[in-house]
């Protein structure tokens, strides 16, 4: 089996190639429109969730607020009461009946309410009393700085939880408001506490409790004063200045990981008592209630995906069998150089195969034409050619040069006649590399500098040349003669009536992708007319003006097309400037040396 026998088999049609590979791409699209569902319903569904449990915490916040102020109502009541039948400061002890009838008319308040509650006094120097006589509530209670806020009238009220007896939930934990008792002369002289149990806080959630949410209610200093798990009451849970930094936002929601399970967490922030209200909710727990949400929505993306998936199928088959005739047309065709090539038969299937096929025809019948025009120019190419090393190496260059090296010889010039033959052994090596199309800048000034030093020779005259070219321009490539042509007509047209002060300078320089050669001699100059006609291509029979530069101007189009081009300024009397420019000449001659190799 040859090679592309082997090559073939392992070619394998459009249809092949495409078809898995769509399909491939279909189905990654569906895990992928499966993921972002399933993304999209989470989040939807988390803040759904979020939501309305923020509503939720903002309800049971708008119930406690009710519940305080009810106590602080009260504690108005009580605190007229007391100042009615104490007189502070003339109080040596309590009217105990007064103060008797003041607690039962309080109790009747809460009660009313359905709050069971305690009043304790304190009177500096003077005393405690207690409604039901239980001081470990004010022992508890002095043992703590709200106390000696509220005593000393630094805080004139203050919300706390009394933690009497941790271990007993119902009466051991209690949630108390103190107000600050003022003497006539304004400074403090003791406090007014009501206590409730903090099953009041409880009983304003504990409905929306069950075994997958937790709810808690922190105070300003971030401490538990009420917990599904009374237990936890007391406890400082956080530092409430970075609060909305580890949990977020007041009044928002977030997800947080929980024993390797997602949980909700949910917040709302009561601006007028300072406490702050939580929920964690288990996520996973919650989401199993809206499954079946979640799998019909899953289940109809999954079908409209496989409709599609089923939908491009009959889309490519329609698609490469109209590329595979195509193909076949192609395949059929049997191109000869020599002779014309047959157009393949429109398509009408689709628009863009109509068009390929219309225009595939079209390239065909361009190519041919391509073909008889590079047939044409390549025969005007080498006609060009011959022509330029004709007039490069002409036989009455040949003759006059030979004559000044024989005149040099009788005269005993030696030295001279040495010099001249050295620079016209260098000058005569460039016609015999007519395969070689391009040279390095420099070959081209090293053979104008021999060429002119014949040309000192042979006129008797000095010709000064000087060379602007930076170090990395000098290896550029560039068409080999391209330079000495313009040299000659200089030489021969411009410097033909001055017998000094010669001089021709050559400077080259590149920009962007363009290389600019520039060559200014301070001859007699063109006249307009002369210039039109050099670049126009047209040759006056009577002169031999311009022909070098006609020739440079050829070569530049062969070669380069419409990316090159010969410029001509000159001013009678002053001198010529002839600029040659190689737009994007490396990709020229790079692939011109490649098909040289």
């Amino acid at each position: 089996m040859t090679d592309k026998d082997v090559k073939k088999k392992r070619m394998r049609s459009l249809k092949e190639l495409l078809l898995p590979r769509i399909l491939l791409g279909n189905y990654l699209v569906i895990i992928i429109a499966l993921l972002v569902t399933s993304i999209g319903v989470y989040n939807f569904l988390k803040n759904e969730i979020g939501r309305t449990q923020v509503k939720v915490l903002q309800q049971i916040s708008d119930l406690n607020q009710l519940n305080m102020n009810a106590v602080k109502n009260t504690m108005t009541d009580l605190y007229s009461g007391i100042q009615s039948f104490i007189n502070l400061n003339s109080i040596e002890k309590f009217d105990e009946a007064q103060a008797a009838l003041v607690m039962k008319e309080t109790q009747r308040c809460f009660s009313n309410m359905g709050v069971d509650s305690m009043v304790d006094i304190i009177l500096k120097d003077v005393g405690t009393y207690t409604s039901d006589g239980d001081m470990s509530r004010v022992d508890a209670l002095k043992k703590t700085v709200r106390y000696t806020h509220l005593i000393s009238g630094s805080r004139t009220e203050s919300w706390y939880m009394n933690f009497s007896n941790r271990e007993d939930s119902e009466k051991g934990i209690l949630l108390s408001f103190g107000r600050t008792l003022f003497d006539e002369d304004g400074d403090a002289a003791g406090i007014v506490i009501i206590s409730t149990s903090q099953k009041t806080l409880l009983r304003s959630y504990k409905n929306t409790l069950n075994e997958n949410n937790v709810i808690y209610i922190l105070d300003e200093s971030g401490i538990v004063i009420s917990h599904s798990n009374p237990r936890l009451i007391g406890f400082s849970f956080y530092y409430m200045p970075t609060f909305e930094k580890k949990v977020g936002p007041y009044n928002s929601y977030t997800v947080k990981t929980k024993n390797n399970r997602p949980v909700l967490l949910s917040n709302y922030h009561n601006e007028e008592s300072g406490w702050t209200f939580v929920e964690e909710l288990d996520l996973t727990s919650k989401l199993k209630d809206y499954s079946w949400t979640i799998i019909i929505v899953i289940a109809g993306v999954m079908l409209c995906s496989i409709f599609m998936v089923g939908l491009d199928f009959v889309m490519i088959n329609k698609v490469t069998n109209s590329l595979t005739r195509f193909s076949r047309h192609i395949k059929s065709l049997q191109p000869d150089i020599n002779n014309d090539i047959t157009e393949i038969p429109v398509q009408e299937d689709y628009a863009e195969i109509n068009i390929i096929t219309e225009r595939f025809n079209k390239m065909l019948a361009r190519i041919q034409e391509l073909i008889q025009n590079i047939k044409i120019n390549e025969r005007k190419k080498r006609k060009v050619e011959f022509d330029f090393l004709q007039a490069q190496i002409e036989p009455h260059f040949l003759r006059n040069t030979l004559l000044t090296l024989k005149s040099l010889i009788a005269l005993g010039e030696s030295r001279k006649a040495m010099s001249m033959l050295d620079d016209f052994n260098a000058l005569l090596r460039i016609p015999m590399m007519v395969e070689k199309q391009f040279v390095p800048v420099y070959e081209e000034v090293e053979l104008v500098m021999h060429y002119m030093a014949i040309m000192e020779y042979r006129f008797d005259k000095r010709f000064l040349l000087q060379i602007q070219m930076p170090e990395e321009i000098k290896h550029v490539l560039v068409p080999r003669m391209i330079l000495q042509p313009v040299a000659a007509n200089a030489l021969f047209h411009g410097f033909a009536e001055k017998e000094d002060n010669a001089i021709i300078t050559i400077t080259a320089y590149e920009q962007e992708e363009d290389l600019y050669i520039v060559i200014n001699d301070n001859g007699e100059g063109m006249t307009e007319e002369q210039i039109q006609m050099v670049l126009a291509g047209k040759r006056n029979v009577n002169s031999h003006h311009g022909v070098g530069l006609q020739n440079v101007k050829s070569r530049l189009q062969l070669i380069y097309g419409e990316r090159a081009r010969l410029e001509i300024k000159s001013t009678v009397n002053v001198g010529t400037e002839v600029t040659l420019v190689f737009a994007g000449y490396r990709s020229v001659y790079f692939n011109d040396e490649e098909n040289q190799t």
